[in-house]
């Protein structure tokens, strides 16, 4: 926290000085919410979203932070905001999909077909890495995923069909 505790300090002295720095603004509102001060983190975000809405980590933040206070229509409006701005960025497609877990707005078979239509994005868009095929050992592939995600993300319930897709006899997991 000794991190998030100067930046505060600093940003809040830069916005003394200029109030009307957009970056500090929104780095401000980042320091807060990192250090649980999640109503001016909401305060300082939203009034950048509110000068810019085309400023798309500002509205990443605000949409966390909106996350974490239990504002979940609100939070799911901002990462679609986000998602519109930077459709090649997949990771806020996966914070919205998280997101929409909490929401009382979607039914679970509509936050199935989201994560379906996700997964057609990322088909479409991502370039799919090649089979090595000349390999020097005959040796089967070791693959080893790590994720802090696989505990409480929404993603891990996803992704036992992925290990069992696998070849087996050509993939070591």
């Amino acid at each position: 926290h000794r991190a998030y505790d100067k930046s505060f300090k600093q940003f809040k002295k830069a916005l003394q000085i200029k109030p009307g720095f957009v970056e500090a603004m929104i780095n401000f509102g980042s320091a807060c919410r990192h250090l649980n001060r999640l109503s001016e983190a909401y305060e300082w975000l939203e009034r950048v979203c509110s000068l810019n809405p085309d400023i798309p980590e500002a509205q990443i933040n605000l949409a966390q932070v909106c996350l974490s206070m239990g504002l979940h229509d609100d939070a799911d409006a901002h990462f679609a905001r986000v998602c519109e701005m930077r459709p090649q960025d997949q990771r806020f497609f996966s914070e919205r999909l998280y997101s929409l877990n909490f929401s009382e707005r979607y039914t679970q078979p509509e936050i199935f077909q989201q994560s379906l239509n996700w997964g057609k994005n990322l088909i479409e868009t991502v370039e799919p890495v090649g089979h090595v095929k000349n390999r020097v050992h005959q040796d089967r592939l070791r693959i080893g995923y790590v994720s802090a995600d696989f505990r409480t993300h929404s993603c891990a319930y996803y992704f036992e069909p992925l290990l069992m897709a696998h070849h087996h006899d050509e993939v070591e997991i």
